[in-house]
């Protein structure tokens, strides 16, 4: 937290003490709006003292320039000359008023100062209400202050002609929470909703100690839910909640500001999070240790969410470059779908999201992306020669993997790829955690990369849950990224495709070479079972080093 900004003054003395003190300063007739002025003139007439806050006396913040603004609703107390808090009868009537005059009933005169008293909107002269639930409805937008238990004192002292002269010390404290993916750049990927829990209480309706103006310890609540969708406003321009988009902190795309008590916590923020091109949905979690939140502070607070993702990378077998090389997402001319065929009548937006027709169609035409065609002859081992495919598992490794690879399913493991958020994939145990683990053999002590088959190996009856969390390191993850063919990615979210480095030693009947490569896939969405089998080398598939989890 040491990049923590102060509450912007106006006055260098207070910058220095930290101290409420009010200095005396005129207000030009720019800074009030025009019902104000009328209001001005007819003060006396109705038995009304005017208290004038100074263009340094905001409510709503600027980031990036530390100003403030009342907005529409505000009000002020003011302690009478006896002792009586009075709430001054105006409201502020617009939004971004940097200075405002508020008329207030009862005794005043007989002093030349005044406690003030600011406390939002669910608040009286005796307490501040923090509440449990804000809602912000655009991104960078701190209109919501004054409603989610924003408060603060002053001193008001005569002024120029009638009015008396007041500057607000904020007293509440403020996260301005900045989510970004620093992993990759995510599209229609929305926050709608960040919870904040403390280990102590944070929120609730608090008594107001006038004599310290402090709070009294008689709040209850520890946790702390912003709303950050605009459904219910007029314009609801954020139906889906503030965009996750960029690589950095940016907070203009979602910054979201919340209102606290401000003290010693230690905090948990959880991020609810939603793709609403792939449904897919989940909840971040960040924790803070302990740390002490100070009053009339705002603390920027940029949160990497570190979403694990994956390449968009296919290939055809040992093939020279990517499938849609040099097009692949994350180019400027994309020929590479974004979604898998089969479920683009929910989702389609472009007819290019599933299909592009500048698939790789023949070896003449595309010699780096097409696959390689070698075939020594039947019963022959037949190895990859590029570099990349080199490093992959060969057929023995996955049987190995297949059979004794302890695979468990994970539906929720949550991860990115081309720009969408999807979830699903398998766990299976590290070569070094599998006894009897062997290059030149499997299990049953065949050599896949001589024999023939369509289907090596099946397991039916992999775990149906994750790992426990004690063992996750004895593993590592494959992704349901299905496979690409034919123009189209094929089965995204719904099954897994992993080349192996060993050509099937035979041909099809018709011709085709194959290679061999281990899936998982189900009858039902993560039903998955495990297959080594013989695959054709014209669909282009994942080719992932087996043992890593970070995204390849």
């Amino acid at each position: 937290m040491n990049n923590q900004k102060i509450y912007k003054r106006c006055s260098l003395y207070l910058i220095l003490t930290f101290i409420l003190t009010i200095i005396a300063s005129s207000c030009t007739n720019e800074d009030l709006s025009d019902n104000n002025r009328k209001l001005l003139n007819s003060a006396e007439e109705k038995n009304l003292t005017t208290f004038v806050s100074s263009p340094s006396t905001r409510i709503s913040i600027d980031y990036n320039n530390g100003k403030y603004k009342w907005t529409k609703g505000d009000r002020i107390f003011v302690q009478d000359d006896n002792g009586i808090w009075q709430q001054s009868t105006n409201a502020v009537d617009e939004d971004n008023v940097a200075s405002f005059k508020f008329k207030v009933p009862g005794k005043f005169g007989g002093k030349n100062s005044y406690k003030v008293l600011y406390l939002g909107e669910n608040a009286n002269s005796n307490q501040v209400v923090y509440p449990n639930i804000q809602q912000q409805d655009m991104p960078n937008s701190s209109s919501h202050l004054g409603k989610s238990g924003d408060w603060g004192t002053a001193i008001a002292k005569k002024g120029t002609g009638i009015a008396y002269e007041f500057r607000i010390k904020h007293k509440s404290t403020i996260l301005v929470l900045q989510p970004y993916n620093a992993n990759s750049r995510l599209e229609d990927c929305y926050i709608y909703k960040v919870e904040i829990s403390s280990d102590n209480d944070v929120v609730g309706t608090y008594s107001i100690d006038h004599s310290t103006e402090t709070l009294k310890n008689d709040g209850t609540g520890k946790v702390i839910t912003v709303n950050t969708n605009s459904k219910n406003s007029a314009l609801n321009q954020y139906p889906n909640g503030f965009p996750i988009k960029e690589i950095t902190a940016n907070i203009d795309d979602n910054g979201t500001y919340v209102v606290m008590k401000p003290g010693v916590h230690k905090l948990t923020i959880k991020y609810y999070i939603q793709d609403v091109f792939t449904k897919v949905s989940d909840v971040i979690t960040k924790h803070y240790p302990s740390f002490d939140y100070k009053e009339n502070t705002y603390y920027p607070m940029p949160a990497n969410l570190k979403i694990l993702n994956y390449s968009p990378m296919y290939y055809m077998w040992d093939a020279k470059q990517n499938y849609w090389y040099p097009h692949q997402w994350g180019t400027t001319d994309v020929w590479q779908p974004k979604v898998s065929a089969e479920i683009m009548s929910s989702y389609a937006k472009l007819p290019g999201d599933s299909y592009n027709k500048n698939y790789p169609r023949e070896k003449d035409t595309a010699p780096d992306r097409w696959y390689n065609d070698s075939y020594p002859g039947e019963n022959i081992r037949n190895d990859a020669q590029t570099a990349l495919f080199k490093q992959l598992p060969n057929a023995n490794e996955m049987a190995w993997y297949c059979l004794k690879g302890d695979p468990h399913i994970d539906k929720d493991k949550l991860y990115s790829f081309v720009g969408h958020l999807w979830k699903g994939g398998m766990w299976f145990l590290k070569k070094e955690k599998i006894s009897g683990f062997s290059t030149e053999q499997t299990p049953d002590g065949k050599d896949c990369r001589l024999l023939v088959a369509n289907t090596y190996y099946h397991n039916s009856a992999p775990v149906a849950t994750p790992p426990a969390s004690a063992r996750l390191s004895d593993y590592f993850f494959l992704p349901a990224l299905g496979y690409s063919y034919i123009g189209r990615m094929v089965n995204v979210g719904f099954s897994g495709y992993f080349y192996s480095s060993s050509a099937r030693p035979k041909n099809g009947n018709d011709g085709s070479p194959y290679a061999i490569a281990l899936s998982f896939r189900g009858e039902t969405k993560y039903n998955f079972q495990v297959y080594v089998e013989a695959i054709n080398r014209i669909k282009a598939c994942r080719t992932h080093v087996f043992g890593m989890t970070e995204g390849q």
